[in-house]
This record gives C-alpha cells, sequence and structure tokens, in this order.
C-alpha cells in the first residue's frame, strides 16, 4: 500500500486513505457484511511518489469482520488511459480525413473550373485583349492549383514521417538573393516595399536543407505580402549567426509586416491546417490554410521553434 509495514499494522485505515476513498471503503464492508457477498472496489491512492491505483476484493471473514484482498493496478489503468487516448487519436485523425477532403475537393475544383470554363473561352474571343485576359485567369488559376497540389502532398509526406532533409552546404547570400528576387517581382506588382536585412557575419557558408529553407521563407513571405495592403511594408530580417557557426539551427529569421494583424483567437490556431485569416479590406478568405502549418512541421523538422505575435 505504498507505506512502511510498521505504519499499516494496526493503524486506522482512515489515516491511510482519503476521506473519499475510506467512505468507499466503509460502504462496502457494511454491505459485505449485511449479505455476505463479495465485494470489489478500485480506488487511487496518493503519496509523495505520486498516484497509485489499486483493487480490492472484500469478502465476509467472521461474524463482524471482512478480509480485504488488494492488488496494484496501475499497469493496467495506464493501458485503459493510452487505449482511450489511442481511441480519441484515431477517432480525431478519421474526422481530419473527412473535413481535409470536403476542403481540398472545394480548393482543388474552384481553380480548375476556371481552368475549364475560360480555356473554352479562349476559342470564341472577339479580339487578342479579351484572349489575353482569359489566359492570364488560366495561368493564375494553374499556379494556384499547382501549389495547392504541391502543399497537400508536401502535408501528406510530413504526416506520414517521409520527409528527410538535405544536408549540405550552401551560401546564405545566394538564398537570400534568390527569395528577393522572386518576392521583389510579387511586392512591385502590389506597389509595396519590401527590404532584406541580414546580420554582418565572418562566413556564408551554413549547413542544412536550402530548398526547405527557402520554402519556409516564400511561405511566410507570401503571407506577409497577402494581408498587407498596397503600398505596405514587409520585412525579412536574418539575425544572430554566430561568426563560429554554420548551423543553419543557429539561424534567426524574422518576417515582419504592416498589414492589418490578426485577432488572439486566430494566432491560437495560426499554425493548424485549413486555417486562413479573412482579409479585413476585401472580407475575402486567401489560400488553402495548409502553408503555415507545412511551414512549422518543417521548422520543428530542422530542430527550430517558430512563433508570432501580432
Amino acid at each position: 500500500l505504498r507505506h512502511p509495514v510498521e505504519e499499516l499494522i494496526g493503524a486506522d485505515g482512515r489515516t491511510i486513505y482519503s476521506a473519499e476513498v475510506s467512505d468507499l471503503f466503509v460502504r462496502n464492508i457494511r454491505e459485505c457484511l449485511a449479505d455476505g457477498k463479495i465485494r470489489e472496489i478500485e480506488y487511487p491512492l496518493d503519496v509523495e511518489s505520486g498516484r497509485h491505483y489499486f483493487q480490492a476484493r472484500i469478502a465476509p471473514y467472521e461474524k463482524n469482520k471482512v478480509l480485504a484482498l488488494i492488488h496494484d493496478i496501475g499497469d493496467r489503468v495506464r493501458w485503459s488511459k493510452e487505449l482511450i487516448e489511442a481511441k480519441a487519436r484515431a477517432e480525431e485523425s478519421d474526422r481530419m480525413k473527412s473535413v481535409f477532403l470536403a476542403t481540398m475537393s472545394h480548393e482543388i475544383r474552384t481553380p480548375l473550373n476556371a481552368i475549364v470554363g475560360f480555356s473554352k473561352l479562349i476559342s470564341s474571343a472577339e479580339n487578342a485583349e479579351e484572349v489575353q485576359q482569359y489566359t492570364d485567369i488560366i495561368d493564375s488559376n494553374s499556379d494556384l492549383l499547382l501549389q495547392l497540389i504541391n502543399d497537400i502532398l508536401d502535408l501528406s509526406k510530413i504526416e506520414a514521417g517521409k520527409t528527410t532533409l538535405a544536408e549540405s552546404a550552401f551560401a546564405l547570400s545566394g538564398t537570400v538573393e534568390s527569395v528577393e528576387a522572386m518576392m521583389r517581382q510579387q511586392t512591385d506588382a502590389k506597389n509595396q516595399v519590401f527590404t532584406v536585412e541580414v546580420d554582418k557575419v565572418e562566413h556564408d557558408r551554413l549547413v542544412g536543407d536550402e530548398g526547405r529553407l527557402r520554402q519556409i521563407l516564400m511561405n511566410l513571405l507570401s503571407n506577409a505580402m497577402k494581408y498587407t495592403p498596397e503600398g505596405g511594408r514587409i520585412w525579412l530580417r536574418f539575425i544572430g549567426l554566430p561568426a563560429h557557426s554554420n548551423a543553419l539551427e543557429h539561424l534567426r529569421i524574422e518576417v515582419e509586416d504592416d498589414g492589418y494583424g490578426m485577432t488572439p483567437e486566430f494566432l491560437k490556431t495560426i499554425f493548424d491546417s485549413f486555417t486562413r485569416a479573412e482579409n479585413s479590406t476585401t472580407n475575402k478568405v486567401q489560400g488553402t490554410g495548409l502553408g503555415m502549418s507545412i511551414t512549422k512541421s518543417l521548422v520543428d523538422l530542422m530542430g527550430g521553434t517558430i512563433e508570432v505575435e501580432s
């Protein structure tokens, strides 16, 4: 009973057990003495080392006595809890699959309908300007569909534990230049000001997965651009890389924008799958809601941490 034997011999059980467990024992002892039938109870016992679980079988012994056979059922209780938790996880997984299929069928159908519809309209276009307009719509929806499919494949691989990281040397300056070039094209089109700040370091070589780093940067920057109004500002900062280190895990990256901001409620779920912010200016929900979930999974996989504030 998790107590020294000398404390137990001759002791009143109510000094060992809690008031609730003592009442449970007394009630079952009385019932056992009244009808002569065996009683079985289960209860917790709290001691300094923690909580333990026991089962007692109470049987009539003599005229006014009972015999209680007590044994530890901690393992069984733990297994039961694990089974309940596993069942809950399985049910949640099944629910999320249903949500995933329902969401993706809608998300895929939207750009696909635009591609098919405007492809058919091209043949009936009256002039080159109209053809160009339809082509631009097809191009933008094709890009959206491709990004969506890539996100789905990425998320599936991450959740299945199939994502592997490359471990190779690369130049941070090259990564910064390529990301800046891709973003500059998009921010210029929205008349946004894009600023890149890099701490001065004594070396430019890092070791890690450059492709995944670039993907993380583009996810964060695309989100910043999406919810920043025309004429707004976006910053990308690389901070605190020690001069003696070339490990990617020592790199701190910040993305900041002067966009619409986020509510405290949304901040709690921003890294969940299918979570999307509503654009407070246009009242349109943008994107698939997978980008931030994938970003967090990749950062976790790299051994890093990610946080957000508004």
